[in-house]
């Protein structure tokens, strides 16, 4: 794993979800601790905790005894997310767009600006990691933690979509 700052749990959250969002698992292949251990080198627990905390997001769902698997995503619950996120977004622009001080805009515009300074060519999903980090900070002005938090499920669900 990584020499970051980050946890061993994150790290090997972050990879299993990444896997998941390039489809490395097929929709109906069953995930395992072990063999998930073997992949990433790493203790049984580390492994565990990312899996519960996937399946807490609804992104895996247990099969108790024998392993994981990718909860499907439909066209109604992809369609359901993106209407959430318009009116969560839309909503809260419009009831806090006055905490949107010239230093929070500038603090958008250094975002992108770094985001995007040496940027010529990306794919999908880079482009949707740099605006899903614009879309939590401007998110994050608002100073609401559970809303944040809600924000940023719904568009990890849209990612896996």
């Amino acid at each position: 794993m990584g020499t970051d700052n980050t946890s061993i749990k994150q790290q090997v959250y972050t990879n299993i979800l990444n896997e998941i969002i390039r489809g490395e698992y097929e929709q109906n292949q069953v995930i395992n601790e072990k063999g998930l251990m073997s992949h990433f080198g790493v203790s049984r627990a580390p492994i565990r905790e990312a899996l519960v905390e996937l399946c807490n997001e609804g992104i895996l769902y247990s099969i108790p005894y024998y392993g994981y698997k990718i909860t499907p995503l439909t066209r109604e619950d992809i369609e359901a997310v993106q209407e959430y996120r318009s009116i969560l977004e839309c909503t809260y622009m419009q009831r806090y767009w006055h905490k949107l001080t010239p230093d929070k805009l500038l603090e958008l515009k250094q975002l992108m600006d770094e985001e995007y300074k040496e940027s010529t060519e990306y794919d999908a999903f880079t482009h949707w990691s740099k605006n899903i980090r614009f879309h939590l900070k401007l998110f994050s002005f608002y100073e609401n933690t559970y809303a944040y938090n809600a924000l940023k499920s719904a568009m990890t669900t849209q990612t896996r979509a």
